[in-house]
């Protein structure tokens, strides 16, 4: 069981060490220019400024970043509890 437990402790690491070079190599593709992406894509100025895209860029990768770590505390609790109802249930 402490294998176990050991195991989704280290797959839930894994998970977030994977996403980081994901999360960070992402803003070395990204256009900044937003503004003249969407002028040279609609042919017309759009009503919004470079600062709304970087949010909107922001709130994607904190949702990003809140979902990972949410599966790496899902993979480790899991482990965790599944040894621990074992356990339990051969103590009864």
């Amino acid at each position: 069981m402490a294998f176990l437990t050991a195991f989704g402790s280290w797959t839930s690491a894994l998970a977030l060490v994977n996403s980081t070079g994901t999360l960070i190599n992402y803003f070395d593709i990204q256009n900044t220019d937003a503004k003249s992406a969407y002028n040279a894509a609609f042919g017309s100025d759009p009503t919004f400024d470079n600062s709304i895209a970087l949010l909107v860029d922001l709130l994607n990768h904190t949702g990003i970043v809140t979902f990972y770590y949410t599966l790496a505390a899902v993979i480790s609790n899991a482990a965790y509890f599944f040894a621990l109802n074992t356990i339990q249930a051969q103590n009864k």
